[in-house]
């Protein structure tokens, strides 16, 4: 409580006289009248020490569901059904202080809501013996809005930053503030991603004609899907964000001092920019089943598939222009590249072909080929062309020299003026090469299978899955070198996405699988895999954007999903209870205990792997600095300790390092998880009741998450501070059958 009232237990250097503060304390009258109402809005310490406030805020997490059907035969030829679904979904996580300050760490906490529905109906026609259509029409809708927990609540206004506007679609809660060295990674606020929405809706009409010719199944069919619309809100720091460092009053790390004089060190403001995106899609298939003769099959087709690219209902796009100075092309009416910004992918041709080879009545060999496409790759709001000025102002600035402005004053005024002087320097520019192609993924498999007596069949299958052409983002704008000129000077962060990415799967599946036969049945999994690419999982992970945007290649490495050793077991067991059963068959005993199963399932894994980074070395806007690797790094592997800092050396910063992307790995996983139900039957057949007890983790099996990698993060690099899974959770549910 005394640092809330300037008093420290070090020395704190007052940026007006270069001079240390008398017995390290910040005069009353030099403590900022906005900070202060911020810090009287925090709740009070719940107990001593460095970490001195305990939150365990209750998740709530409610979900309904209804489905509806219809099936009629209207003659011996014609069959139609109708489907509707519609599910509801509130969840809401507190965030770690409550109230107007929030604390919610992440954009996926919060108060959120999605509901769904689903319209599905078919016509079957047979034609002839040998011609059978398969009409389908659905529509699909969906609304996802994400709020923050004080969403309309606007705190006092000695609290309000000036400048930040007062939108009744996001306003709540306080401004976003980020002090360094406090509050063990969140923040005092709510996500800068909140509120959000997605709101979807969606036509396909699918037609599949099915011909028997001979040994021969043909199927030939349309896809389409038209209109396709996405209205969403996805920008960050609409109720403003800022960030509060150390240095100004020479305290490391520590940015609270900074906080009380009002010195901001970075700053970011978005104005809110609805987008509503519009796409239509054609897809095109053949396929053959052809029974080549007793113990050959073949499976043959080819598939083609057409989607646009994101358009923009009222064209408010734009594109950066590499070449001389750079320079946005805006979106018009005409052609769909003239409205897209980029080019239609035409020639997305998609054979496939399996086989099926019967060695014996035991025995089969099988393998397959085939060419997928991701017609539709969206990276978050990353790279929406719509989400750039002048419709969307996303203004960031930094200064780690001279403060931007004090926080008693606010935003300047003309922070979220498009027409600005030196705009583009300092918002960032969402861009796409206009070549890109689509993602294309090539599958191979080849395997056999054996059955061992009545009931357990082995099976081991090849795999390797090449893909090419995945999204990669970069800082178009990094510095030459990391530490050079920026090759386009009025331009600031200019977040590039290319299509140059690829990937390589290699893996062995083996799997025992005993099928359910006289009340049991059982299944063993072993997967050995190894993933390798040059893109990370951009929304997922610390190490997305490459160290070096023009050295693709020096960032390949293991997949950040990689894992090289799964292991899965399965197994479904009746209780022997009941009539028919080997203990009390009948009267009360088989009443109370007749009628269980018991299932389960264990899951074991060895770890994922970790980037180790050095957050001081600064090679560009969203750019990954790494240093230089001394060692192989394998550690303690403690919780403490997981790997040895003292293999990784700090380089200058704006210097490439010369450790590697995902060089190191985490802890591994396991879990196991059972489930005892029972049905009970109330009126005959019709009626029914199921009782279940589900047991998640039940071994309540501690799974810690990946370590600290920043090195520069002196007091926390190398620890472990957060879980991967849940704690043991039990759950109770009745279903109604009738």
């Amino acid at each position: 409580m005394d640092e809330r009232k300037g008093i420290f237990g070090f020395a704190v250097r007052d940026p007006l006289t270069g001079q240390n503060f008398p017995n390290n304390t910040i005069p009353a009258n030099r403590i900022d009248p906005t900070a202060a109402a911020l810090l009287a809005l925090l709740p009070e310490p719940t107990q001593a020490g460095a970490n001195n406030f305990f939150s365990q805020p209750n998740i709530t997490d409610n979900s309904n569901r209804i489905l509806g059907k219809v099936d009629l035969k209207l003659s011996s030829t014609d069959n139609v059904f109708a489907r509707y679904i519609y599910s509801k979904r509130s969840r809401f996580v507190p965030g770690h202080f409550g109230g107007l300050v929030d604390g919610t760490s992440s954009s996926s906490g919060g108060r959120g809501t999605i509901l769904g529905q689903g319209l599905v109906a078919g016509w079957t026609k047979i034609i002839s013996a040998s011609l059978v259509n398969e009409a389908r029409f659905s529509w699909s809708g969906a609304k996802s809005d994400s709020l923050q927990d004080p969403f309309g609540q606007l705190p006092p206004e000695a609290a309000q930053v000036k400048g930040v506007p007062i939108n009744p679609t996001t306003a709540g809660g306080v401004t976003r503030i980020s002090i360094d060295g406090y509050f063990s990674g969140t923040n005092i606020g709510s996500p800068d991603f909140l509120p959000k929405f997605q709101h979807t809706n969606q036509f396909e009409y699918l037609d599949t004609l099915s011909w028997l010719k001979g040994n021969h199944q043909f199927k030939l069919g349309v896809d389409i899907m038209t209109p396709m619309k996405n209205e969403y809100l996805d920008v960050p720091s609409t109720r403003g964000t800022l960030r509060f460092r150390g240095g100004f009053t020479n305290t490391s790390t520590n940015g609270m001092p900074a906080f009380l004089l009002g010195l901001v060190s970075d700053a970011a403001l978005t104005n809110v920019f609805i987008t509503n995106q519009e796409h239509w899609a054609t897809m095109f298939f053949v396929q053959d089943d052809w029974k080549v003769n007793k113990k050959l099959s073949l499976n043959l087709g080819v598939r083609y598939d057409f989607m646009t690219p994101a358009l923009e209902a009222q064209n408010r796009m734009a594109n950066f222009v590499p070449g001389g100075a750079g320079s946005l092309v805006f979106a018009k009416d005409g052609s769909l590249e003239d409205r897209a910004l980029v080019k239609p992918d035409k020639n997305n041709f998609a054979p496939r072909l399996g086989f099926v080879y019967k060695v014996d009545d035991q025995t089969l060999v099988r393998g397959g080929y085939g060419v997928f496409y991701n017609i539709f790759d969206r990276v978050g709001s990353e790279d929406q062309l719509s989400l750039n000025p002048p419709g969307l102002i996303n203004n960031s600035l930094s200064n780690t020299t001279t403060p931007l402005f004090v926080l008693r004053d606010g935003f300047p005024s003309n922070f979220l003026d498009p027409n600005a002087p030196g705009l583009l320097s300092r918002v960032r520019v969402r861009a796409q090469n206009p070549d890109n192609p689509n993602t294309t993924i090539q599958q191979f498999s080849v395997g056999f299978q054996r059955q061992l007596g009545s009931s357990l069949v082995v099976s081991v299958d090849g795999i390797r899955t090449k893909g090419s052409h995945l999204a990669e983002l970069v800082n178009l704008n990094q510095p030459v070198g990391g530490a050079g000129p920026r090759p386009y000077p009025t331009f600031g962060f200019i977040e590039y996405r290319n299509s140059r990415a690829s990937s390589d799967y290699k893996g062995i599946d083996v799997t025992v699988e005993r099928r359910f036969s006289h009340g049991f049945g059982f299944g063993i999994a072993y997967t050995l895999g190894k993933s390798t690419d040059n893109s990370g999982e951009h929304l997922n992970t610390n190490a997305s954007f490459p160290q070096d945007s023009r050295n693709i290649d020096a960032w390949k490495g293991p997949s950040d999903y990689d894992v090289r050793h799964r292991f899965v077991g399965n197994f479904v067991a009746e209780l022997p209870f009941g009539k028919g059963k080997k203990w009390a068959t009948s009267g009360a005993g088989a009443a109370i205990l007749g009628d269980w199963t018991l299932s389960g399932i264990y899951t074991v894994r060895t770890g994922l792997p970790f980037t180790v980074t050095q957050g001081s070395n600064n090679v560009g806007i969203n750019m990954t600095g790494l240093p230089n690797r001394t060692g192989n790094g394998e550690g303690a592997k403690t919780v403490d300790s997981w790997y040895d800092v003292t293999a990784f050396a700090a380089v200058p910063s704006g210097t490439f390092g010369n450790s590697g992307r995902n060089i190191l790995r985490g802890p591994g996983w396991q879990s196991g998880d059972l489930s005892l139900q029972r049905r009970v039957r109330l009126s005959g057949e019709r009626v029914g009741a199921t009782l279940r007890w589900d047991v998640f983790n039940v071994f309540n099996h501690t799974n810690l998450g990946l370590p600290d990698p920043n090195i520069s993060n002196t007091a926390t690099r190398a620890t472990i501070t957060q879980l991967s899974g849940d704690p043991r959770i039990m759950q109770f549910a009745l279903r109604l059958d009738f």
